[in-house]
């Protein structure tokens, strides 16, 4: 009886961690955005995790389970949190629009719940690496197949029918979305996100990371080859295809600093390769010479692709056309220069947020209360702009930083957003860990972290919630394959060839 329990136990987990991973293209799951009010981040991969942590991963924790040292950090940093969540109950935080911190403060426990769930089911999952890992990393280009499949048929109406979408392909979004005024888009594609940045979000964190790291290794988790050509290659020109189509100008930008960096780096092992190639009685002259020629190339070559790319992009982007163009710098100050860029809304949020920290530099405002000291310090210039001007008179929900930089500075303050620096820190150090392995599956997947924590640096204006799961699922794979490489290699150096075999195979 136990043993047929046991069984069953198991297969619900393998079910509900595959049902998770195929439905990370979704972000605003209409079934369950009605039971949540309405609210348009209500990912069900994140409601799949949370149901894991309440029965495999507390039990696992319960009998003994090990975290990843990559918890910790964040244990801290939640701690620190939580200690500025309380303080604000002691501080005169003002209300908006009849709401206060404590029913805020409910909410913001559910979605932070839902954050370290897809964070800490993850990087517990993947801990052993193996077959766990393989068919994690499975999971997730089944998932991505079916998000750039339907991203393409999006794509062909676009580009051959100027966005006059039929009406079954519009009610096949609604069953994905639900986005008030229309699902999709006539001029940019969406997947089943709720708008094209929250696709490009997902795109740059999950998928194109995990694509290009096995094309940079030439790693695959699968045995077909075509000429050479793997089906992770294949996905990563397509989702490449697929973000420039999607016209997230932060999209486009996270994604140009993860291939700038990659190139770079690729740059400075072949000058390396080739220094140590040149022969000795080459001269030490010949070698200065040739790392100043790669120097000076490479200021040259890298602001003529980027300026090339931005002529590309300002042909599908009216705002990156505006850039182009020569008046744009005409104004009276850098907020108007913002506002020709249909940015200046986005900054209103941003500096509201941080003259917030200003004044509440050490602790913050709490989790989720910053909103409320936004009509307070937003800047004088936003109050002309329409959006800011709905959300301080018509609209009923609480204003937020658009940042998640900006929310965990302002609202945690200076001391927990340094322990969420450590935490970011200490999953590079993870990253690069799982890259040095020496198992292809490990590396890929570390190496895929790397280029995801990069991207988040761009990626992490434009998105404040802790409910999306893309952010926290890769964190939780890196500290996964970071622990794996670790036993690995403490298996190597303490056990036989067989046994380490027997690690990798799972």
């Amino acid at each position: 009886m136990r043993q047929w329990f046991s069984k069953v136990y198991q297969v619900v987990c393998w079910a509900l961690w595959g049902a998770a991973l195929l439905a990370l293209p979704i972000t605003s799951f209409p079934w369950l955005s009605d039971r949540l009010g309405g609210t348009s981040v209500a990912a069900p991969s994140a409601f799949l995790f949370l149901i894991l942590a309440l029965v495999w991963l507390l039990p696992f924790v319960l009998r003994g389970g090990q975290l990843p040292r990559e918890s910790a950090p964040l244990l801290i940093f939640l701690s620190a949190a939580l200690i500025s969540w309380a303080a604000a109950f002691f501080a005169n935080v003002p209300t908006f629009r009849g709401r206060g911190p404590l029913s805020e403060g409910l909410e913001i426990c559910a979605t932070v719940s839902l954050g370290m769930a897809s964070f800490f089911v993850p990087a517990v999952w993947v801990m052993k690496g193996g077959k766990r890992l393989l068919w994690t990393v499975r999971f997730i280009n089944l998932g991505g197949i079916a998000l750039l499949a339907w991203s393409l048929v999006q794509a062909g109406v676009v580009i051959f029918k100027d966005g006059d979408y039929p009406q079954a392909l519009i009610e096949f979004q609604w069953l994905f979305s639900m986005r008030s005024g229309g699902p999709l888009f006539a001029n940019r594609l969406t997947g089943f996100a709720y708008e094209p940045s929250w696709l490009g979000h997902q795109l740059n964190l999950i998928y194109l990371p995990i694509w290009f790291a096995a094309t940079v290794l030439r790693w695959s988790a699968y045995r077909w080859r075509c000429l050479g050509i793997t089906l992770e290659n294949i996905l990563f020109l397509v989702g490449g295809g697929v973000l420039f189509l999607s016209v997230s100008r932060l999209g486009w930008a996270s994604f140009l600093l993860v291939l700038t960096c990659a190139s770079l780096l690729g740059l400075a092992r072949w000058v390396d390769t080739l220094w140590k190639r040149m022969r000795p009685q080459s001269g030490r002259t010949s070698r200065v010479i040739l790392a100043v020629c790669v120097v000076l190339a490479s200021l040259v070559i890298y602001p003529c692709v980027g300026w090339g790319l931005l002529q590309v992009g300002a042909r599908f982007e009216t705002r990156l056309a505006r850039i182009m163009s020569r008046n744009i710098l005409e104004a009276n100050n850098l907020y108007e220069v913002f506002n020709n860029l249909e940015f200046a809304e986005r900054v209103m949020y941003w500096d509201a947020g941080l003259r917030t920290y200003a004044d509440h530099w050490f602790l913050g405002t709490g989790l989720g209360n910053s909103g409320f000291y936004f009509s307070q310090n937003v800047y004088s210039f936003g109050l002309m702009l329409p959006e800011v001007a709905n959300l301080l008179n018509r609209f009923d929900y609480i204003p937020n930083t658009k940042s998640l930089w900006v929310r965990v500075l302002t609202e945690t303050g200076l001391l927990g957003f340094a322990f969420f620096l450590a935490w970011y820190y200490a999953l590079g150090m993870a990253g690069i860990t799982a890259w040095r392995s020496r198992e292809g599956m490990l590396q890929s997947i570390g190496l895929a972290g790397l280029f995801a924590l990069l991207a988040f640096l761009l990626e992490g204006f434009s998105m404040d919630s802790f409910a999306l799961p893309y952010f926290w699922l890769e964190a939780g794979l890196l500290a996964g394959v970071g622990a794996a490489a670790r036993r690995l290699s403490t298996i190597d150096v303490q056990a036989s060839p067989s046994s380490s075999a027997q690690f990798v195979d799972g």
